[in-house]
């Protein structure tokens, strides 16, 4: 997952407008110059999948595309790709993710950016209406840690990968490390419909420490995929961000 500090929003024109009608202004947001959203005040964000580029051609939901699924957890809130329903291996929404999703996997944008947006007047819903995060959000966040080449599509691709792929660990021997990996995807695969409580936070704000894996490929590949304190285990979500239960 990408933390997205320094998010902004913009003015924006739709591009391919028809000629012929008065051209709407859009409110567009950016995080170094790459478009998240083009029309924030026109997207239904309570609802998901989430679409995140609407048609700039006409303006309507559903013709345009760039689909997200948008959580909120505590201090941030989440984009991951469309959730596929169950026993699909593939939806319509999950292969049309957005560009920047489909660039970076994940997405996190401050909540407090969010609420001063909604003081400055644009017309954004509370944070309380959107989406909780639940257990099949966590664990698409928790997989987009893994290194493109090797990343699992869900939780059940985690054993073969583990037992073809890692060659080691940071301070554990691969035995251990292979039982805590598997301990979270088993408690991950338990709440997946939930909601869950949790942070998002910082592990240096925590004291929690990175324990990465190293994954054999056509190199070795690093997966920072635990935060350990003592004998409590944890998901990490990127290299410095982790999940914290309450």
């Amino acid at each position: 997952m990408v933390i997205c500090d320094g998010v902004c929003l913009a003015p924006k024109t739709p591009n391919g407008w028809p000629a012929d009608q008065p051209k709407p202004r859009w409110v567009q947001m950016l995080w170094h110059g790459e478009m998240i959203c083009n029309s924030v005040e026109r997207t239904d964000w309570t609802t998901n999948p989430v679409e995140l580029v609407l048609c700039e051609v006409c303006g309507c939901v559903g013709c345009g595309g760039g689909y997200a699924h948008v959580s909120q957890w505590a201090s941030l809130i989440t984009l991951t790709r469309p959730q596929s329903n169950r026993g699909e291996s593939t939806s319509r929404d999950e292969r049309d993710a957005s560009s920047m999703l489909r660039e970076h996997r994940a997405l996190g944008i401050p909540s407090a950016s969010w609420e001063e947006w909604r003081a400055e007047g644009f017309k954004l819903p509370a944070l309380g209406q959107l989406s909780r995060g639940t257990g099949r959000t966590l664990a698409d966040l928790w997989l987009s840690t893994l290194p493109a080449s090797l990343h699992c599509k869900d939780l059940a691709a985690i054993e073969p990968m583990l037992c073809e792929r890692l060659v080691a660990s940071e301070t554990m021997d691969v035995a251990s490390a292979t039982q805590r990996v598997l301990r979270l995807a088993a408690w991950l695969q338990s709440i997946a419909d939930d909601p869950v409580e949790g942070t998002i936070r910082l592990a240096t704000e925590t004291g929690i420490a990175v324990e990465a894996l190293y994954l054999d490929g056509p190199t070795v590949e690093e997966w920072p995929a635990l935060g350990v304190l003592g004998e409590m285990t944890t998901l990490m979500l990127s290299p410095n961000y982790t999940f914290c239960r309450p």
